[in-house]
């Protein structure tokens, strides 16, 4: 027995997890006003589906930015999900500067991106329309993204077709007609994605835009890496004195 040398092994494991930096840009232009979300218009949705989307994070940095004819941080990246959400709640859509900023939205989605030391860094733009405003393309900005290793998963929000929705302006006791999102929008938005490595998905309901957020929540999940350390303890001392004790009594028992 003491020659197989028999050991004791004690292991323990140390999990080290590594979060991933996010950017919600989110269209706050008056179409999103648009009640195409029955009951609810698409601001309001989207805010909703945001909220579960951060509610489901761990360990994950995340910012938001908003845009309209022009783009500002709403709240910069972080791990206070409880401020954040609070902000989100408070976000409501601006009637001046109206217009939809999406390469400067962009740009300034990458720019707060830039020094992060993260794997992996990601920017989940919303918006239901094409570029109209700001002084940045989004091809450009798509460039920028890719360069600073950025992916980039755009969403066009608003049911399919050329109608158009009615929306009211309460300051001016006016109602707009807004145009829906047509196919002629998805172009850009495809073009940023597939530039950056991410996805254009297109969410016509509430529930499209609720699968949508589920599929990049599980697509995009934190880095978790393990390392198990295993310490061995030399047995075979028992045993040898074991046999010693045999032996001697075997020497006795002779004498």
């Amino acid at each position: 027995v003491v020659l197989t040398r028999p050991q004791y092994a004690q292991s323990s494991e140390r999990v080290v997890r590594e979060g991933i930096d996010i950017q919600l840009a989110l269209d706050i232009s008056l179409s999103m006003k648009a009640g195409d979300f029955e009951p609810k218009d698409r601001i309001t949705v989207a805010k909703e589906v945001i909220a579960e989307f951060i509610k489901g994070r761990k360990d994950d940095r995340i910012g938001l930015v908003v845009f309209s004819g022009h783009a500002f941080t709403q709240v910069p990246l972080t791990l206070d999900y409880d401020f954040l959400q609070n902000l989100l709640g408070q976000v409501q859509t601006v009637r001046r500067p109206d217009g939809t900023a999406i390469g400067l939205a962009l740009a300034h989605s990458v720019n707060g991106l830039r020094n992060s030391t993260t794997k992996s860094k990601v920017v989940i733009l919303l918006t239901d329309g094409s570029n109209n405003r700001g002084d940045i393309e989004p091809a450009q900005a798509a460039e920028i993204a890719r360069a600073l290793d950025v992916r980039v998963y755009t969403i066009l929000v608003g049911k399919p077709g050329n109608g158009e929705y009615p929306v009211h302006d309460p300051w001016r006791d006016e109602t707009y007609l807004i145009p829906a999102p047509t196919a002629e929008d998805e172009v850009a938005l495809r073009d940023i994605a597939e530039q950056t490595g991410g996805i254009f998905f297109r969410a016509g309901d509430e529930q499209g835009l609720r699968d949508v957020y589920d599929t990049i929540d599980k697509m995009e999940r934190s880095q978790v890496a393990s390392e198990k350390l295993v310490r061995y303890t030399e047995a075979w001392q028992p045993w040898a004195a074991g046999a010693l004790l045999l032996l001697m009594i075997e020497i006795l028992l002779r004498n």
